[in-house]
C-alpha cells in the first residue's frame, strides 16, 4: 500500500513545497483597471469609442433651420419630428402669411411650404418671399397633393426650388432638403467668387438669381420621374 502523504488526516500542517488545498470560492475580483505603465487608469475600449463618437456629434456644425408650414397641425408635428431626429431645428407655421412673417423675422435656412394654406397659398407666399431680396436666396420645397404637371410647373414658377407629392416618406423629405441645402451653398459660394472677382476689376458685384442652376434641374427631374412615395 503506498505511503500516506506526512502529516495528512492527522492535522499536522502540511510541508513546504506541498500542494495547498483550492481557496474557498467567492465573488471574483474585479480586473485591475490598465495603467499603460504610465500609473493613470486607461478607459476601456467602449469607453474610449464612445469618448471619441461624442465630441464629433456635438461639434459637427451649426444646425440648419426648417420652417415647416401646413395648416394640418398632424403633419407639421411628423415633418418637425423626423427633422429633429436629423438634427435639425424647426420652425412651424400654419399658412403662407405666418410663413411669409417668419422669413422675414428669423434666420430660415429652408422652408417646407405647403400649396394648400388658408390666408395666403403657398404659390403666392412663395412669390413673395422670393421676391424680397432679403429672403430670396431661401430655398423653398413645395408640399403638394397636387403632383399634376401643371402645378408643378406653377411652383417651381413661383420660386420654388423642388417640390415633394404627398403623401411622402421621411427619406424622400430628407433627402430633397439634403439636396436643396447642397445647391444652395453652391450658389451661395458661386455668388461670392463672382463679387470677389468683380470688386477686383471695380465692378458692381452680380446677383445669381432665386434658387440658381438646380432649379431647373430639378423641374425637369421631376417632370420625367414624379414621385410616387407612400407614408
Amino acid at each position: 500500500m503506498p505511503a500516506e502523504p506526512s502529516g495528512a488526516g492527522n492535522g499536522t500542517p502540511a510541508q513546504p513545497g506541498a500542494a495547498a488545498n483550492p481557496p474557498a470560492s467567492g465573488p471574483a475580483a474585479p480586473p485591475t483597471p490598465r495603467s499603460g505603465g504610465t500609473g493613470k487608469i486607461l478607459p476601456s475600449s467602449r469607453e474610449t469609442a464612445t469618448t471619441r463618437i461624442i465630441p464629433q456629434i456635438a461639434t459637427s456644425g451649426p444646425k440648419k433651420t426648417v420652417l415647416v408650414c401646413d395648416d394640418v397641425t398632424q403633419i407639421r408635428k411628423i415633418l418637425c419630428f423626423n427633422l429633429k431626429a436629423a438634427n435639425y431645428e424647426t420652425i412651424e407655421a400654419e399658412d403662407g402669411a405666418e410663413a411669409i412673417k417668419i422669413s422675414e423675422t428669423q434666420k430660415v435656412d429652408l422652408i417646407l411650404l405647403d400649396v394648400m394654406t388658408p390666408r395666403v397659398d403657398g404659390f403666392t407666399a412663395c412669390g413673395r418671399i422670393k421676391s424680397n431680396p432679403n429672403t430670396n436666396n431661401v430655398p423653398i420645397i413645395m408640399l403638394t397633393a397636387c403632383s399634376q404637371k401643371e402645378d408643378v410647373i406653377r411652383a417651381l414658377s413661383s420660386g420654388a426650388c423642388d417640390y415633394i407629392g404627398k403623401p411622402f416618406k421621411k427619406e424622400t423629405v430628407l433627402q430633397k432638403i439634403e439636396h436643396a441645402l447642397g445647391a444652395a451653398r453652391e450658389v451661395a459660394d458661386h455668388q461670392h467668387r463672382l463679387e470677389a472677382a468683380a470688386a477686383h476689376e471695380g465692378e458692381g458685384p452680380p446677383v445669381v438669381g432665386r434658387c440658381g442652376p438646380h432649379r431647373t434641374a430639378a423641374l425637369g427631374r421631376d417632370l420625367l420621374d414624379p414621385p410616387s412615395d407612400a407614408v
